[in-house]
Order: structure tokens, then C-alpha cells, then sequence
């Protein structure tokens, strides 16, 4: 070897290249930095916002959406709006793209210029990097478009004849216990989730008319079978197990109602079977009922209270063949909330509050057949009115029960020991 050049040379006079141990290791460290930046500049350049895109309008459950691969194993998004940093998270794959849905209304960001930006972050060596961002300026617009007249929004509803609305209805139910020692000083029960179920809901206008004060229609309410069968998973005021119940026995109530959705009267048809056909030894009729909610009778502005009224049901399955209401009204208090988008439409926002004590609920049938004697229902309801539609768009209700319950019954004693 010739001394100093780390060169040596054969018998043959060819010369080879002799490298030091360490040399070589400082050359794989290089190499993997090299591969492992390389790797990085290539994620980094499809990750970007591919939507929205950079001035455009949007409102209520933004989606944004990520690139198919641009987001490895072990790396996640930070997002942040108008420079907030709101949370850490990994969306989910939707087709072609990772989509996080950001709920401007949930998370009450304000209409006007929205900045959306979103960090890529990838693990190294235990610790997290900054690899990426993207980021586009969008317009934020969830009330701003909608304009409420001057002299207050009337809402009525659109009577169409022929018209059909299919709902899809969600039904959860807790419940929580106190002793009486617990009310006197006070105590609240905690919830226990115990029950859920879905269904489905048709009104339909079967029939239009003028009345006094506007036009009338005969409103149809009737449960439906789930989509895709002939049948649905539901539990009734008498039996409060899941059962299937088929289409066939789902029957209708009839309402004829007013532009606000007052019951003018109703009535639940009987069933005959039709002449020359054999007689049926057992008919089960499933009623499912509920009514729209009543509306304001005077044009309102946002932040108007009323008096307003929520319709309970009335119904007397003994007394069917003689029943000419359906409902019965409790005063409640209304609020116009104002006018806001929601599912993609135009909608006037208003909530209806009910607290009832015993003097109301004189015969009034227990929640989903709850045991005790009831002492108070309250019910919170927000609706969502289509305001170029003249229909109810969603509707939350939260209905409370409180009852008495006995539990246990103090054993007499006749003074004897055992």
C-alpha cells in the first residue's frame, strides 16, 4: 500500500481502492439520509388540499379532502382555522381521498373569510415532524346569504297534494336514579344509556283544502318498514321489547290540519277485510305517531319569544272507532333562533320548551312504559323549517320523565325473634 493514499497494488499492477471501516460507515449514513429525503420531497409534493378549493363558498360540514397516499403509515394532520389549531387526527379514506369533516356550526366559527390550514406530521425516531402543509382561503357563509325581511319570516306550511315526506327517526333513551334523601339536598342523577333504535316516518298530503284561515290539508302519518325491506325492529307503548313489525301491519292516522300544523280534528280508520274473502282470527295495527310541529302564528324576527303549543298524543287504542282528536296541546314557550342553512337549505331555526308537573299529566301514559308514578316531563325541541320549502327539515327533541318509584316495601314485625 502506498503510504497516505489508501491506494494499493496487486501482483499484476492493478490497483484497488482501500477504504477505511469508518469511512464506509459515514457513507451508508449519508446514503440513508439521502433515500429518506428523497422519500420525504415525494410525499410532500401530493400532499395539498385538493378540496375545497381556494375561494370558494362554503357552509356547514366542510370536507376537506387529502390525497389517496399522501398521508403514510404512522403520520397524521393538524388542522387549524384562521390560524386556531383545532386537533390532531388521521381521516378516514373516502375513495380516492382522506376526507376530514370539519363542522364550522358545531364548532360556532363565524361567516366571513376562513382560513384553513392542514400540517402533515410524520413520526421519526420517536419524535413527530413537520414533513408538509397546505392550506386554501375559503368564504364561510352558514347565515349571512339568508335575509330575514323586515317585517319578521312567516312560516307556513307548503301544502302540495300528493306530497310525501319520508323521515328517518333516531330514539335514544337513558335513565337515571335518585333517592329521596338524593332530590332533598339537591343531587341530579347521572345518565345510563340503556336503549336506541331507528325508524321510519312518512307524512304524506293526501288532500288539500281552503279553510278560514288559509289552506287545510289531510295529513297521513304512517311508520314504514326499513330500506330495503318489507319490515321493521320496533318497540310499541304496550310492549316495550324489539319486535319485527311487517308493512302490512303498519296502518295510518289521519289529521286534518292548518297551515301551522294545528289539529283540526284526526282520526284512525278501522280496518274491514275486503267482501267474499275469508276473516283474519288476529289483526295486529301498528300506529306510529307523530304530529308536525306547530308553528308560529305571526311573523317573527330573530330572538322573538311566543306562546306556543306541543302536541302530545291523545290516542285511546280502546276508543279508536270513535276518536275524533288525536292530540293533546301543552302551552310551551317559543323562540325564533334566527335563519341558518341546514342540509344544504335555507332554514328558520326556532326551539320549543315544555315542563309539565302533575296537574298536566293527569292520566298521561309513563315514557316507553317507564315504572313509577310521573312527577314532571320537560322537553326541549329545536326544528329546522325549509323556508323555500314550507316543510320541517330536522327536528332534535329531548324529552325528560321524572317519576316516583317505590323500590322495596318495609316488612311489618309481630315482635317475635328468630
Amino acid at each position: 500500500m502506498e503510504p497516505g493514499t489508501g491506494v494499493s497494488t496487486n501482483e499484476s499492477g492493478r490497483r484497488r481502492e482501500i477504504v477505511p471501516r469508518t469511512v464506509m460507515q459515514m457513507r451508508s449514513l449519508v446514503s440513508v439520509f439521502l433515500a429518506t429525503t428523497i422519500v420525504s420531497a415525494a410525499m410532500a409534493q401530493s400532499f395539498t388540499i385538493v378540496r375545497p378549493t381556494d375561494g370558494s363558498t362554503v357552509r356547514e360540514n366542510v370536507g376537506i379532502h387529502i390525497p389517496k397516499g399522501a398521508i403514510p403509515d404512522r403520520a397524521y394532520i393538524g388542522v387549524s382555522v384562521n390560524g386556531k389549531f383545532l386537533e390532531a387526527a388521521r381521516p378516514p379514506l373516502v375513495k380516492d381521498d382522506y376526507v376530514y369533516t370539519l363542522d364550522t356550526k358545531d364548532r360556532h366559527i363565524p361567516d366571513g373569510d376562513m382560513d384553513i390550514e392542514v400540517v402533515l406530521y410524520q413520526d421519526f425516531n420517536d419524535h413527530a415532524e413537520i414533513v408538509n402543509r397546505s392550506s386554501v382561503k375559503v368564504k364561510l357563509d352558514n347565515y349571512t346569504s339568508i335575509k330575514v325581511p323586515d317585517g319578521g319570516v312567516e312560516m307556513r306550511y307548503a301544502f302540495q297534494k300528493g306530497r310525501e315526506y319520508h323521515y328517518t327517526v333516531n330514539r335514544y333513551q337513558s335513565i337515571g336514579t335518585l333517592t329521596q334523601a338524593q332530590i332533598a339536598i339537591g343531587s341530579k342523577a347521572g345518565e345510563i344509556p340503556v336503549d336506541s333504535n331507528t325508524s321510519r316516518l312518512l307524512w304524506a298530503i293526501d288532500n288539500v283544502y281552503d279553510g278560514t284561515r288559509g289552506k287545510e290539508a289531510l295529513l297521513r302519518i304512517q311508520g314504514l318498514p326499513n330500506k330495503g325491506t318489507n319490515y321493521a325492529m320496533l318497540r310499541t307503548a304496550e310492549d316495550p321489547s324489539l319486535k319485527k313489525y311487517y308493512d302490512f301491519e303498519m296502518h295510518p292516522l289521519y289529521m286534518r290540519i292548518d297551515g301551522t300544523g294545528r289539529e283540526i280534528f284526526g282520526a284512525a280508520p278501522p280496518y274491514f277485510p275486503m267482501d267474499n274473502t275469508s276473516g283474519e282470527d288476529s289483526r295486529l295495527d301498528l300506529f306510529t305517531f307523530l304530529p308536525m310541529p306547530v308553528l308560529p302564528s305571526d311573523p317573527l324576527l330573530p330572538g322573538d319569544t311566543w306562546q306556543a303549543s306541543q302536541l302530545f298524543s291523545n290516542i285511546d287504542l280502546n276508543k279508536l272507532p270513535e276518536t275524533n282528536k288525536l292530540t293533546e296541546a301543552l302551552a310551551s314557550r317559543g323562540t325564533f333562533v334566527g335563519v341558518e342553512w341546514e342540509k344544504g337549505i335555507p332554514c328558520a331555526k326556532f326551539t320549543v320548551a315544555v315542563d309539565a308537573g302533575p296537574r298536566e299529566l293527569t292520566n298521561a301514559m309513563n315514557l316507553n312504559n317507564q315504572p313509577g308514578q310521573s312527577q314532571r316531563v320537560s322537553l326541549l325541541g329545536t326544528m329546522w323549517f325549509a323556508l323555500d320549502r314550507g316543510v320541517i327539515v330536522k327536528s332534535d327533541i329531548t324529552l325528560l320523565q321524572e317519576s316516583v318509584v317505590t323500590i322495596g316495601t318495609p316488612q311489618s314485625s309481630n315482635g317475635s325473634g328468630s
